[in-house]
């Protein structure tokens, strides 16, 4: 073998090696970045990179998240919304005029004072309202008890789509405070029941009803502060009432929510 070949296959293996041990060298900081996640490396990489890549690399999966639970909420409202009514609580109340009609109202005004009605007939006045959701195609509605609790009132169910129905009042059941009414309809979007055994701490949940008796389809949301609550019920003029197996819930639950739908 010459001196030149000797001189080329020398220069040839220090070549080699010096080649070999610089991607020896890069393959293992990118092994010890990659899978071994190698603090001072990575370090070293995310400063490289540029301030929007950085942003976008640790930002991307908060926004998937909300995407998601934004869309989820939307979705759920949108399906069941159709579904839920308000209902219209009304009574048979006398209509009083103020002023005194007659010498004897006036005789009892001058020595007693104070402003003096008279009756005047009778109308339909409504006194309260509340929150419903349809169950069945045909009509079938469950609502709370207490929204129905007065046996004297006439019930009228308003739906999404301004249709009014009068509802009869079916079963009204105190402990879990459930009442069920009907109408007469047809083919009418309905809320599928959901099972209650499923349901787990701090599970987001959405409430719809018709706040303050006046905003239809009002959206509140929050989670599942508590399940298999028992608490006594009861208010001025009204019986005390022992409710149990109750979910409690830190979504906003306004006069007229009542009996809407927990999603």
């Amino acid at each position: 073998m010459g001196s030149n070949t000797k001189r080329i296959l020398t220069i040839t293996i220090v070549i080699s090696v010096v080649v070999g041990s610089i991607f020896g060298g890069v393959a293992g900081f990118w092994m010890s970045v990659v899978y071994l996640n190698n603090k001072d490396a990575a370090g070293w990489f995310t400063d490289k990179m540029t301030p929007e890549k950085r942003r976008s690399s640790t930002e991307e999966p908060d926004k998937v998240v909300k995407v998601e639970e934004q869309s989820a909420v939307t979705e759920a409202v949108e399906r069941v919304s159709p579904a839920v009514v308000s209902i219209a609580i009304t009574k048979e109340l006398p209509v009083l005029r103020r002023g005194p009609s007659s010498f004897e109202e006036r005789f009892f005004q001058r020595f007693f004072g104070g402003p003096q009605y008279r009756q005047e007939g009778t109308e339909e006045q409504k006194v309260g309202g509340g929150t419903g959701f349809i169950v069945s195609p045909d009509g079938y509605i469950v609502t709370n008890k207490h929204v129905v609790s007065d046996m004297n009132a006439n019930y009228t169910v308003v739906l999404n789509s301004e249709e009014e129905y009068q509802a009869e009042v079916l079963t009204r059941d105190s402990t879990t405070d459930i009442a069920i009414l009907k109408i007469d309809g047809e083919d009418l979007p309905t809320v599928d029941l959901g099972n209650s055994s499923d349901l787990q701490l701090g599970q987001k949940v959405i409430a719809i009803g018709n706040a303050l008796g006046e905003f239809r389809n009002t959206v509140t949301t929050g989670v599942v502060s508590g399940l298999s609550r028992s608490i006594t019920a009861g208010g001025a003029g009204t019986a005390v009432e022992k409710l149990s197996g109750l979910i409690q819930t830190d979504a906003s639950i306004n006069p007229g929510n009542s009996g809407g739908p927990l999603l």
